[in-house]
């Protein structure tokens, strides 16, 4: 059998795939829809967020642990996550000022600060930015926190994070700015990164991973029944932890194109843009077109706008996110003896 972490594991597009449909079909029908049964269905698509969340941090945990004695390790990490993550998102915040949103909110969203934007007394003006913003604030923090830790430490600090989140479950009455905005995914992104270091210790056998599934799967569905706010979103998160854990022993094993639906993959390969442009689309559609709030019309208006989104998410993946990745490879600089040897072929 292959090992459970590969160089390349196509599950992982799915998985995102699916997050990035559920948060689609929750912004497309839950919000419009009073009541019926899409209403009912979509109820928990915004909990596509938090497996985007997990999966964010079992990646880039694993990313920094694998590379965490390379000499260029903040240059590489750093310089690949502004060329994936900032032209898109720059294009979209042009693209929302000239919609007419709050300048303010639209400044501390270039500050990748979106998710604190209650505590500035600013409205939150666009969904998809706050999650972005705590995604910002998590990469450019955690590289210097495992650079400068050992595995243990890491452990310890990861507890310590899921441990805090969870208190708010016994406070009363939190502050909702601080409950839902700043800390709310924190815990996803602590989960994931825990699962990055399991597979990468001695413990990581098939048998171990299973267990570890099960044992996360049976927590989370329990959790999921209570009625607190946070013990429910951290039982989805521990949900989809053994849905991870499971899709990359499936993807290591016969069954890999279980896997890999090539819907999925599609979506999960787009999921960066379409994630960030549809709740426009659906804004958009609704100044030039008025919906009634029925099924019909709102079917039409999710069939549109889906169409709309996932074009645009194509066209930019495949143009301007394509141009920037490319480069992602490239030297910042071109050394000084290059420099030189070409001028001196260039003058023969």
């Amino acid at each position: 059998m292959r090992p459970i972490l590969r160089p390349v594991m196509p599950e992982l597009h799915s998985l995102r795939g699916l997050a990035c449909l559920a948060v689609l079909f929750f912004h497309g029908f839950w919000c419009y829809l009073p009541r019926g049964p899409l209403h009912a269905l979509t109820a928990g698509g915004h909990y596509g967020v938090n497996l985007f969340f997990v999966l964010s941090g079992f990646l880039i945990t694993g990313i920094l642990l694998d590379s965490k004695q390379r000499q260029d390790y903040f240059v590489r990490f750093y310089k690949r996550r502004v060329l994936r993550i900032l032209p898109a998102y720059y294009m979209m915040i042009a693209l929302l000022a000239m919609y007419g949103l709050s300048p303010r909110f639209l400044g501390l969203s270039l500050l990748h600060v979106a998710n604190m934007a209650p505590a500035f007394g600013v409205a939150l003006a666009y969904g998809p930015f706050w999650s972005l913003a705590a995604e910002e604030q998590f990469y450019f923090l955690w590289p210097l926190i495992v650079r400068r830790s050992s595995t243990r430490l890491l452990v310890v600090v990861l507890f310590g994070i899921i441990v805090n989140n969870l208190r708010l479950a016994f406070v009363a009455n939190p502050e909702p700015w601080i409950e839902f905005r700043l800390w709310y995914s924190s815990h996803g992104l602590a989960l994931g990164a825990l699962l990055a270091i399991f597979l990468r210790s001695s413990m990581n056998s098939r048998r171990n991973v299973v267990g570890l599934a099960a044992a996360a799967a049976m927590t989370g569905i329990g959790l999921v029944v209570l009625q607190s706010a946070v013990w429910q979103t951290f039982g989805w998160e521990l949900v989809f932890s053994a849905v991870l854990l499971s899709a990359l022993i499936l993807g290591a094993s016969r069954f890999e194109a279980w896997t890999r639906p090539r819907l999925l993959l599609f979506i999960g390969e787009i999921s960066y843009g379409l994630y960030l442009v549809h709740v426009f689309v659906f804004a958009m559609y609704r100044r030039v077109i008025f919906v009634p709030n029925d099924t019909v019309h709102v079917l039409v208006q999710f069939f549109v706008c889906s169409v709309v989104s996932i074009l645009l998410a194509t066209a930019s993946r495949f143009t301007v996110e394509s141009w920037f990745l490319g480069l992602k490879d490239k030297p910042l600089s071109i050394p000084r003896n290059q420099i030189i040897s070409e001028e001196l072929a260039a003058a023969r």
